[in-house]
Parts: structure tokens; sequence; C-alpha cells
């Protein structure tokens, strides 16, 4: 979130130093590959300073649904029943 509002106040500096730190710390994580690819894409892109408004709305989309505990798979709990 910090980086999408970072990105918004025109601070692509630190948007982009912010994902990729995020990046850095999802790298460690086991099957995030796809994420820290995610990251490091927008972090270049802030970098070159094409950004886009549709990049910035699915940034905070992600972040809104992370924040507000939403799911975004409605499919059933995949833990077997103790």
């Amino acid at each position: 979130r910090a980086a999408g509002d970072a990105a918004r106040r025109g601070d692509f500096l630190a948007a982009s130093t912010l994902l990729r730190a995020g990046a850095i710390l999802m790298n460690a994580l086991p099957g995030s590959k796809a994420v820290v690819e995610e990251l490091t894409r927008d972090a270049e892109a802030l970098e070159a300073q094409t950004w886009t408004e549709a990049d910035a709305k699915r940034t905070f989309s992600r972040s809104r649904s992370t924040s507000r505990g939403r799911r975004t798979d409605y499919s059933g709990p995949t833990d077997p029943p103790a």
C-alpha cells in the first residue's frame, strides 16, 4: 500500500524501492515466483516512469482486498476436517 501511495504522490523512486524490498521478502517464500516477478515489473515501470493509471488501480485493488481480508477464491476450504 505504501508503494501505491508514494506513486500517487509522484514519488516513483520511493515506490520502486518499496516494491523491490517487497520482492526480496517474497522471494524467500515458496511458490511466490509470480508475485516477485510482478513486483519487479512494477518497480521497473515506476523507475522508467511508464506507470499507468491501470497499474495504480490494480495495485490499489490488491492492497484493499488484502487489508480488508476479502477472499479472491471462493472455492471450498482446502483443509481436511479434523
